[in-house]
Formats: C-alpha cells, structure tokens, sequence
C-alpha cells in the first residue's frame, strides 16, 4: 500500500484539465531532475576515480546501502523518512 500524499487532496479541487497540467508539469520537471541527477552523479565520479581509497570506501557503503523498499518503506533516507 503506498503513502497518500497530501497534495493529493488539495489537488482534488482542480479540474481535471488542471490536473493534467499540473501532471504534466511535475513530468516535465522530474525528467530534468533524473536527467541532472545523473549528470551531477557521473562528474563527481570522475573526480571521485582520482581516489582510490575513497571510492572503494564509496563502493562498499553504496553495495550495503538498503535497497527502495526494503527499509520500512523510508526510501532510505533515516528514521523519519526524509
């Protein structure tokens, strides 16, 4: 069962053809994020790969981190899910 998200119900007064633009700009603005996300991921890499040490320790953390679901449903992001 997935959280209810309280924009959810202040959104709910829309119509339905502001819903879908509100849709739509949330999909527009979340494929900039993933796409950024990955950008700023892949240059901080590049500069971590100069450390050897670091990214092996980068590595470990990364290949114990608790993978999206298994933690309670937090997202991995501590106790209060944020």
């Amino acid at each position: 069962m997935g959280r209810e998200n309280p924009m959810d119900s202040v959104l709910s007064g829309l119509s339905d053809a502001d819903k879908t633009a509100v849709k739509a700009i949330h999909d527009e603005y979340q494929t900039k994020h993933e796409t950024l996300r990955t950008e700023e991921k892949a240059k901080i890499d590049t500069i971590i790969a100069k450390y050897p040490d670091i990214k092996a320790k980068l590595d470990t953390m990364e290949k114990n981190r608790p993978q999206m679901g298994q933690d309670g449903g937090r997202g991995g992001h501590g106790p209060r899910g944020r």
